[in-house]
């Protein structure tokens, strides 16, 4: 994996998969409300993913929280 940098509550990082590259987002502050945001994202990334027929939503591809620290993976989207 590769530290593609830093969010409010912790690192952003790409990683390759065989279908290409994904997102990894992951949770390493132990605030509380840092918790609340990481969950409402994970939330909002699913919601989205479900009612998304368009290609240009950014897809949930899963949240791991029985790991530490716990993870969000999404699609990598190229802004390019």
């Amino acid at each position: 994996m590769l530290i593609a940098g830093k969010g409010e509550y912790g690192d952003i990082m790409l990683a390759r998969v065989e279908t290409g590259l994904v997102v990894v987002k992951s949770l390493l502050s132990t605030a509380g409300h840092h918790q609340r945001q990481f969950d409402a994202e994970a939330e909002m990334f699913s919601r989205a993913s479900l009612l998304a027929t368009d290609c240009h939503v950014v897809k949930l591809l899963g949240v791991c929280c029985s790991l530490q620290p716990p993870l969000i993976v999404t699609e990598y989207c190229d802004l390019v």
